[in-house]
């Protein structure tokens, strides 16, 4: 299983970064996501709603831990795909900075 972790710290309100990363359009601020939404049958944003992002060769809902099958490429292709969502995870918090501290 893969787990990452990114942090930072933004010069803003709280409530005002909480909103900012919890529309799904912020991830598209991530190099790899082509669109984010919620999905058809997703409530409004609020308690229930589930994302979707559609990446260069990946869709997937909002998750903290992933897996890969091992008829996939399994550890081979977590560790590719690690340092791609890590650096995705690291653009939406410089991008949601970049909105919020200016």
């Amino acid at each position: 299983m893969v787990e990452i972790h990114v942090q930072r710290t933004i010069a803003a309100p709280v409530e005002k970064v909480f909103d900012w990363l919890a529309d799904p359009h912020a991830l598209t601020a991530a190099p790899l996501v082509l669109r984010a939404g919620y999905t058809k049958d997703s409530s409004s944003p609020g308690p229930g709603a589930v994302r979707e992002v559609v990446g260069l060769g990946t869709w997937f809902d909002w998750l903290t831990t992933y897996t890969h099958p091992a008829r996939a490429g399994g550890n081979l292709l977590a560790a590719v795909t690690r340092p791609l969502l890590r650096s995705s995870f690291l653009a939406i918090l410089a991008a949601c900075a970049k909105t919020l501290e200016s």
